[in-house]
């Protein structure tokens, strides 16, 4: 789970993404997921790291790397805000709820 989670496209090299695209071309997710529900989970990531891979640049550069794996940082923290800011959100709703329950003496 680990290794799926912080795989990053543009490590693959080209010819192995186009050698994964012809392999998956003859799948389905539907056919798959007939199979495993785990199997077709992995198809999708598969095909959604082969896709990406494929819209890069067939040569990537250190500094495209370091480029996009800073883009995802920023992506994720901002995630991570969100979520922090949805939580307190709901957190202080629950709150105000929990007053307007209360018994009043």
């Amino acid at each position: 789970k680990r290794r799926v989670q912080s795989y990053e496209p543009d490590t693959m090299p080209w010819d192995v993404a186009e050698a994964c695209q012809e392999i998956l071309a003859g799948m389905d997710t539907g056919s798959v997921a007939d199979v495993s529900a785990g199997a077709a989970a992995f198809y999708i990531w598969c095909d959604g790291m082969v896709s990406e891979r494929l819209t890069l640049p067939q040569v990537i550069t250190k500094e495209l790397q370091d480029q996009r794996r800073a883009s995802i940082k920023r992506e994720e923290s901002n995630k991570n805000l969100t979520k922090g800011r949805t939580v307190e959100v709901l957190s202080r709703r629950s709150r105000s709820r929990d007053r307007m329950d209360a018994p009043k003496n």
